[in-house]
């Protein structure tokens, strides 16, 4: 009958072992005064290595322990379970670890309880005389004092090269010391690995893939968190089963990079070849894996892509396993020969994990990681798809973290100009913003373009962009070769096959868009304003954060002369939405990141057609087949404005335009949101009004710039003014205006101003509901 030993077995047997071994070795010491310890560290460079004796007797059936007399280092007993075989190779490792102590130890011990050799650290030879005493210790411990640095070189590459333990601590501290050049500050916010720590749902999947895969490629649009996955690989991964090595290189400088890591971390001098040579003979030496975890590969650079080739082949053993992150587009030309009619040698080997913006579960894993950083999001930001990309709450919560204050910092639901205010406080470099606001002129060069693809135009409206040929006609060349060199730019090739560049740092592109489309706006004014507020809002229609850049462009224009543009805010507010039902005989369309653009058919018998890539899918309803919405965007960009306190002067007086603003958009009578690839706007509960409208309802928190900015207002004015608004928002007497103010009232009894939040509930129970509930028995 055989059963599992027991842990206190183990141990004991471990304990006395230890015991047997010294009694055998220096019993002209004194068993007594000599101490061990299961546990002690070495230092290699910045990095410290933990031997963890017990772990590797249970697990490998052998230990190396550190023996004392005196507080000094004797020996390094390496231990081997008895019955095991002593080899002419064993006390390579024990005496790389002796030569590595802080002071050497003079003596390792090779023992399986029946055999016992003994070996000198400082010559390695066997020690030829009688079992040591105190002289010959005192002896040694003097040559232990002149060891070489080519020793240290060599002891460093033996438990690189033999003891898991070492070289998956190793590789632990280089990533973990490249992670933390690329982590962001407040000195530098721009690096990117922030404060905010999402696992992500991918970094599952990826862990699993490469349980049966030696190469598994990160695919996904650009700013999807793609690099974020990979250091979070190399940290969470179990020491035991695998070693993880985060390279931020591309894939043909693996083995610079290792080495360049190595030499840095560990103090360990290997070149690029040495390194190579390190790879392949962890990759067959059977124990735990080594991930190398590779930030870029060009598809386009043979140097890459062939280096991919020959880490993932029969060169290199079954321990090696590779992870690449690469954009789609990028994904899709890796897979595929030049040709691109059959499979390429890494598309014949990897296996794919797809990544996008946070999916439901991730978002809530957010909130949680937030909270842990004393931070929040407001409620209602649960429907911003804004708030699911992943570099945006990343930007928030480093600027977050850099501010000081007392108790949890809250984001906005609904992300508004504070995303161009911090780019601006970000990047001062003059050089950078002017190279970024030539992609901005390019960018909208392409946007006004309308011989473009419609799908390009669909697209824009989820991210920044731009043609490469576009670009060639407004950058000189040696511009955008830097943006590429420095990772700004991401090359790729639509779907009609045209090279485009994807645009880095989002909120940067966003803030010099805003400026140029200002520099534009400037000379439409002054000809025709009601033409210039129908250029913007068109404008606002092309671009992902469209509303914030119009806004932005507004107050751009303003403050460079000083004057609000009340003529242009005029024809803004006099721009009404409208409301068109939805029939058959219309063709819509809308585009979603990860899908692609969606053609929208509304048929006789109620029923709709889309046609996503080029398929057809008939989706049946029962309800009637909704609505269209038209000339919204003006009044986005008033929600936007809103947000702030922005004051006309003429003939004397001074005209408060945000409160005037706020109770104009507020009545708008249906979801007041940016009509683009929302998803998100299908898990909005909203109620039916008698008026034929929608609103939203309470229990969804704030999903609309114009109840952010109303609540806003009444945060940050004292309260006459506050009580002015109110009383003007009833007399107005509109459902969707009494329906937008309760929402924000509900959020200002949350506020931690004491005053602020009694004064909310009692607006709120004496003065709002009670108009709402005359609005909406049934509310």
């Amino acid at each position: 009958m055989t059963g599992k030993v027991s842990k206190d077995q183990t141990e004991y047997d471990l304990e006395t072992a230890i015991s047997a071994a010294i009694e055998a070795a220096f019993p002209r010491l004194g068993a007594a005064g000599i101490k061990h310890q299961i546990e002690f560290s070495i230092r290699l460079g910045h990095a410290t290595i933990t031997a963890k004796g017990r772990e590797s007797w249970i697990r490998r059936g052998r230990a190396d322990i550190l023996l004392t007399m005196d507080s000094k280092p004797l020996a390094i007993l390496e231990l081997k379970k008895r019955g095991v075989a002593l080899t002419t190779d064993d006390g390579e490792q024990g005496i790389s670890y002796a030569r590595l102590l802080p002071i050497m130890a003079p003596f390792v011990v090779i023992t399986n309880g029946n055999e016992t050799r003994i070996i000198e650290t400082f010559s390695g030879q066997p020690y030829t005389g009688e079992t040591p005493d105190a002289k010959s210790f005192e002896a040694l411990m003097i040559s232990a004092a002149r060891v070489a640095a080519g020793d240290r070189d060599d002891a460093i590459a033996t438990l690189m090269g033999s003891d898991p333990q070492v070289w998956t601590s190793a590789v632990a501290a280089a990533s973990a010391r490249a992670v933390n050049e690329l982590t962001a500050t407040t000195d530098h916010p721009l690096r990117p690995f922030g404060p905010l720590k999402i696992l992500r749902l991918a970094t599952r999947q990826l862990a699993h893939k490469l349980r049966t895969s030696r190469l598994v490629l990160i695919s996904g649009p650009p700013l999807a968190g793609k690099t974020n996955i990979l250091e979070q690989l190399v940290r969470l991964i179990d020491p035991q089963v695998a070693g993880g090595l985060f390279l931020e290189c591309g894939a043909s400088e693996v083995f610079r990079k290792i080495s360049d890591l190595l030499a840095d971390t560990l103090d360990w001098p290997v070149d690029p070849e040495a390194a190579r040579a390190w790879v392949r003979q962890l990759s067959r030496a059977g124990g735990p894996a080594l991930v190398l975890a590779i930030d870029r590969l060009d598809p386009e650079d043979r140097d890459d892509v062939r280096m991919i080739e020959d880490l993932t082949s029969n060169t290199f053993g079954p321990a090696l396993r590779v992870v690449v992150g690469l954009d789609t587009d990028a994904t899709r030309r890796a897979l595929t020969s030049a040709d691109g009619r059959r499979e390429s040698p890494i598309g014949r080997r990897a296996a794919i994990v797809e990544v996008e913006d946070l999916a439901e579960p991730e978002y809530f894993v957010a909130l949680k990681a937030l909270a842990e950083l004393n931070m929040g999001i407001m409620d209602g930001g649960q429907h911003s798809p804004d708030l699911r990309r992943p570099w945006l709450l990343q930007a928030m919560a480093t600027r977050l973290s850099g501010i000081k204050r007392e108790g949890v910092g809250v984001f906005p639901a609904v992300p508004g100009l504070e995303i161009i205010a911090q780019a601006r406080a970000n990047f001062s470099d003059p050089e950078l913003r002017r190279r970024y606001g030539g992609l901005a002129q390019a960018i909208a060069a392409d946007a006004q373009d309308q011989s473009k693809p419609y799908a390009m135009a669909l697209e824009l409206m989820g991210r920044y962009f731009v043609r490469r040929a576009t670009l060639d006609g407004i950058l000189p060349a040696s511009d955008i070769e830097w943006l590429l060199r420095q990772g700004y730019l991401t090359p790729s090739i639509a779907d009609d096959n045209v090279p485009i560049l994807t645009v880095g740092f989002p909120e940067l592109l966003a803030s010099e868009l805003a400026r140029h489309l200002s520099i534009e706006l400037r000379e439409l004014v002054e000809t025709d304003p009601v033409e210039a507020a129908e250029w913007l809002a068109g404008a606002a229609s092309n671009f992902l954060f469209g509303d914030i850049v119009a806004a932005q462009a507004f107050l751009d224009l303003s403050s460079g002369n000083g004057r609000v543009p009340l003529a242009l805010y005029d024809a803004l507010a006099n721009t009404m939405p409208d409301r068109e039902a939805t029939h058959a005989g219309q063709h819509l369309s809308t585009w979603v990141e990860g899908v692609g653009s969606i053609d929208i058919r509304p048929q006789d018998d109620g029923s709709t057609i889309l046609t996503i890539n080029g398929e057809d899918h008939t989706v049946e309803s029962d309800d009637d087949q909704g609505e269209s919405l038209g000339n919204v965007h003006a009044w986005l960009i008033l929600s936007q404005l809103a947000s702030r306190r922005f004051v006309a002067e003429g003939n004397g007086s001074q005209r408060r335009l945000d409160p005037e603003t706020l109770l104009l958009v507020g009545t708008a009578d249906f979801v007041l949101r940016q009509p683009r690839n929302d998803i998100l706007m299908d898990s909005v509960p909203v109620h039916d009004s008698d008026e034929g409208g929608q609103f939203v309802c309470h229990n969804a928190g704030v999903v609309e710039a114009v109840t952010q900015s109303i609540l806003r207002y009444l945060s940050n004015e004292p309260r006459e003014d506050r009580d002015t608004f109110v009383a003007a928002a009833m007399d107005i007497d509109s459902i969707y205006l009494t329906a937008r103010l309760d929402i924000a009232l509900r959020m200002l009894t949350r506020s931690t101003d004491a005053d602020l939040a009694a004064w909310a509930s009692e607006v709120l129970t004496n003065t709002v509901r009670p108009a709402f509930l005359r609005h909406a028995q049934d509310h």
